[in-house]
């Protein structure tokens, strides 16, 4: 029986008191109940807002219920979670309070030219005005609301206005929805670089700002008291900005000589300025303008100096006898500054190349250097003595060029200095890579201007790990993030965690997110992790499907790596999802049990291994126990890496034949989706038809499937079953070109689910109202302390020859799996996790009887509370020192069975959420698997 949707009952019991509270404030109670109604209408918003049903489950939890929030708070959640569960809805008194009829709270409390009403004012005219635009920024909001308030609108720190300034209103205005912020799409990613924010009136604020005016007796003649400003907005792609040519005109026109204006512009207008300063030259006005720039980014400034008609020549002015002076242009004409662009001119491109390589050369010595002493260079008896014209005064009179040339003089000395110095010390102790690294670093330090490709090759030399040829590497994907706000936060902790174990590099991968590699080889297993807000947002569009499809095509095992709890499915968001499912043709995943059904369908296919995580750091720690494993072991799975690169190429073309393949066949759309969700390739598909035992089998193989892609209410129809069993006829003739097809029974198999379990868990699946007419056995168990459930398909009336595969389920108690931990660490006799991993893995194939053929899985209950029990006896406990480390040795015990004998091992916290995934696993094998025995 489904459950009951309280989304209507709730809203109706929100409004309710909401109706009440506004009733007590007509009756004057405004001290005891001054914002009630707008606090009870605002939780009925949000209720109002829910997309899923508000439902409380049959162990009395609450699900879907908004969070709490500045709108739906802690007393709202309580009365929410009060009407359900006493099921008592109270009744609207009478018809909702019209928005505006009670006076609101903020108008109680609002200060007469205070922030507040001088912020709504200014957006008020600015709104009457014709050049209005829909906003204005803070700035404008300032200088047009300083006329209404009393006190100084801008903050302003030194001069002792963090608090108190009219500015500071705008957090009330937005908390109660009367202005709305556009931040113009600033954000981390852009670094929070933008326009300024846009700030406008809601529809909320213009009903107010008249009862407002009203309430302080003010009078509205419908005219803006002040003209709104203009804004002065400067258009995408624009380059120049008219008002900076005119502002230097009128400057230079009437500046005296030597005078000196700043602009602190962008680049583009920056660049724009010297075209018009070169224009200006050339117009012979009687004066010279020369400019320079000073500062690095966003606070580079352009320096403009005007200079007479006279004194643009100052060679000949000061004695400078000795110098070796520019060419008869001036100091001041356009000359070489570097790298990069001429002072003047435009950059060519080499030299925008040739300065970013230079400008990030700087910055990595500053880092390597930051916080080490400097070494001292010893002078060499090689040194050349400085001239006597060097060592002389200086001139007060001499100009910037005398200087520069002096100061380019000393450091060609102090290179010929650092380059002796370099050798005697290479010369006194052997050679060796360091060395040679160094010695280029300090040699490219000396030069004027590196190449940028020669400083990519040292950067390269710097910044990558060596790697040995029989390193083993993990590889993770750049994209790979926690969040982000922290998108190297997984990347850095795999570092610390295998600093002396495995060398971790961030590349982009065609295919998963976390790759082993030595050599040329891929080890180990290809891992996708899915957090749960990723697994459920994009369900919707099938990417995870397909994910998982390229990885199975890999010559590689593959493994899903799904983070997070599991329950908090139920407050994510399946974008583009339709509320409704549409059953198992809808890949789209909405709630918790969705989630376990897909994990259980995983486990079913055998297709790709699950590995469970609580969050970030956990899955570190699983990366960190499984590189532990491949490093110690040499018969773990390999492939080449092209062919593992190749595979998601490889699957895509397969299943594109696939689905070609059942079109050709006949079949509708519908059948193509089902054939193609449980088949990757039409090999896969005919392999599936060869383990049949017989034609009639083969015959209706895929019927099941293809009667699940039908709706809910035809499933039980005669004429269904007879279609969906003629589909799958004509699937098997085109698969095996077959040219007559046998008859048979002309509608699909019908089965039942067969259960043979042991006592404990037996009693539990006969307790679950889905097990409600399952057939449950009794066994004894294979191993002291292991549960075991073996689930079988059998055919029923005309079909009782049908079968399925046996699948196996084994359940292992946290305490048992402590016990096989420490009998393998006795015979290891130390505390190595990839040794005791690897004796607990083969103690518990041996004792479960494992290496029978078959499917299987093994499921692990209550590890985390055993080991906690363990841990609070005291060391004096024998399984004290696994129980320390069952974090690390669990995913390094998964990784052997996973490996080595191709066995699923999943964890789960109790015995609950042991029995949930049961359920989901008992549905889906009753559902889609094969009767192929």
């Amino acid at each position: 029986m489904p459950l009951k949707a309280w989304n209507a009952d709730l809203v109706q019991a929100l409004r309710a008191k909401e109706n009440e509270a506004s009733v007590l404030e007509e009756s004057e109670q405004l001290a005891k109940n001054s914002a009630s109604w707008l606090f009870w209408r605002r939780a009925a918003e949000c209720i109002e807002k829910v997309r899923k049903d508000i439902k409380i489950t049959q162990t009395g939890s609450v699900q879907n219920l908004p969070k709490e929030s500045t709108d739906f708070r802690k007393t709202a959640r309580e009365y929410c979670e009060q009407i359900m569960r006493s099921g008592r809805v109270p009744q609207v008194i009478r018809p909702a309070v019209p928005a505006g009829t009670v006076e609101h709270p903020y108008l109680r409390t609002m200060q007469h030219r205070g922030g507040g009403y001088a912020i709504l004012r200014a957006l008020w005219d600015a709104e009457k005005s014709p050049n209005y635009e829909g906003f204005l920024t803070k700035d404008q909001i300032c200088r047009l609301g300083q006329r209404y308030c009393d006190v100084p609108m801008r903050d302003n720190h030194f001069e002792g206005r963090d608090h108190g300034h009219g500015w500071e209103s705008n957090k009330s205005l937005l908390s109660h929805r009367f202005i709305e912020r556009d931040k113009a799409g600033k954000s981390w990613r852009s670094n929070f670089r933008g326009p300024k924010d846009r700030i406008s009136l809601t529809q909320a604020g213009r009903d107010f700002v008249p009862k407002m005016l009203e309430k302080f007796g003010e009078i509205d003649d419908g005219e803006p008291d002040a003209p709104a400003p203009l804004m002065s907005r400067v258009v995408k792609g624009t380059k120049k900005s008219p008002e900076d040519f005119d502002a230097l005109q009128h400057w230079a026109s009437t500046a005296p000589d030597g005078a000196e204006k700043e602009f602190q512009v962008s680049k583009d207008r920056r660049k724009y300025l010297h075209n018009q300063i070169e224009m200006l030259n050339a117009m012979d006005l009687g004066y010279r303008l020369h400019h320079a720039s000073r500062g690095d980014g966003r606070q580079r400034t352009l320096v403009v100096t005007k200079v007479g008609q006279s004194g643009h020549d100052l060679a000949a002015k000061p004695n400078l006898s000795g110098l070796d002076l520019p060419p008869s242009g001036g100091i001041f004409s356009p000359c070489a500054a570097g790298p990069g662009q001429k002072l003047g001119g435009r950059m060519s491109t080499d030299g925008k190349r040739e300065a970013s390589a230079m400008a990030a050369e700087r910055r990595m010595s500053a880092a390597s250097t930051r916080g080490l002493k400097k070494p001292r260079i010893s002078q060499p008896s090689t040194m050349p003595q400085k001239n006597a014209s060097h060592m002389a005064p200086r001139p007060a009179s001499s100009s910037s060029s005398s200087s520069s040339d002096s100061d380019s003089d000393m450091d060609e000395e102090m290179k010929r200095a650092m380059e002796a110095s370099l050798q005697e010390v290479l010369k006194s102790r052997p050679h060796n890579q360091e060395d040679k690294d160094l010695e280029e670093a300090l040699r490219l330090s000396t030069e004027e201007a590196a190449p940028p490709a020669r400083f990519a090759r040292l950067s390269a030399s710097t910044s990558v790990m060596d790697l040995e040829d029989d390193q083993l590497v993990l590889s993770v994907d750049l994209h790979e993030r926690r969040s982000d706000l922290s998108p190297r936060d997984i990347f850095e902790e795999l570092q610390k965690r295998l600093h002396n174990t495995a060398a971790v590099q961030h590349v982009k991968l065609k295919m998963g997110d976390y790759m082993w590699t030595r050599s040329a080889e891929a080890v180990g297993l290809c891992i996708e992790r899915k957090t749960m807000r990723d697994l459920v947002g994009r369900s919707a569009k099938g990417d995870h499907l397909r994910q998982l499809r390229r990885l199975s095509a890999s010559c590689l095992p593959s493994a899903l790596l799904l983070e997070g709890d599991i329950s908090t499915a139920d407050h994510q968001v399946a974008y583009g999802a339709d509320p409704i499912s549409h059953g198992h043709s809808d890949p789209a995943i909405r709630e918790s049990a969705d989630v376990l059904c897909f994990l259980a369908r995983l486990v079913l296919r055998q297709r790709q291994f699950v590995l469970l995580t609580a969050n970030a750091m956990d899955t570190a720690n699983w990366l960190a126990s499984w590189s532990l494993v491949l490093k110690d072991t040499s018969s773990c799975p390999k492939a080449p890496l092209d062919a593992v690169t190749k595979a998601a190429e490889r699957s895509d073309r397969g299943y594109s034949d696939l689905l070609a393949f059942v079109h050709a066949a006949g079949l509708s759309t519908e059948d193509q989706e089902a054939i193609g969700r449980r088949f990757f390739s039409l090999d896969e598909l005919r392999l599936a038809y060869d383990s049949c035992p017989d034609v009639p089998q083969q015959q209706l193989l895929v019927a099941p499937l293809l009667l699940l892609s039908m709706d809910a209410d035809s499933q039980g129809d005669t004429s269904a079953h007879s279609a969906a069993a003629n589909a799958s006829r004509r699937l098997f003739q085109a698969a095996t070109a077959q040219s007559g097809v046998e008859t048979g029974p002309a509608h699909a198999p019908e089965t039942k689910l067969s259960l043979v379990a042991t006592t404990g868990i037996g009693k539990d699946i006969k307790s679950l109202p889905q097990a409600t007419g399952c057939n449950v056995e009794d066994c004894k168990p294979c191993c002291r302390g292991v549960e075991e459930v073996q689930a079988q398909l059998l055919g029923t009336g005309d079909f009782t020859a049908f079968k399925s595969a046996p699948f196996r389920i084994y359940i292992l108690g946290g305490s048992q799996l402590l016990q096989f931990l420490t009998r393998a660490l006795q015979q290891v006799c130390d505390m190595d996790f990839a040794k005791v991993a690897a004796g607990c893995a083969e103690a518990i194939v041996k004792s479960l009887r494992l290496e029978r053929p078959g499917h299987k899985v093994l499921l692990l209950e209550g590890l985390e509370v055993a080991a906690k029990q363990v841990c609070g006896k005291g060391q004096n406990e024998p399984c004290f020192q696994v129980a320390k480390e069952a974090a690390k040795l669990w995913p390094a015990v998964v990784a052997i069975l996973a490996m080595r004998y191709q066995i699923h091992a999943l964890q789960w916290r109790n015995r609950s959420k042991l029995k949930e995934f049961l359920i989901a696993l008992f549905k889906e094998f009753a559902e889609t698997q094969l009767l192929d025995q």
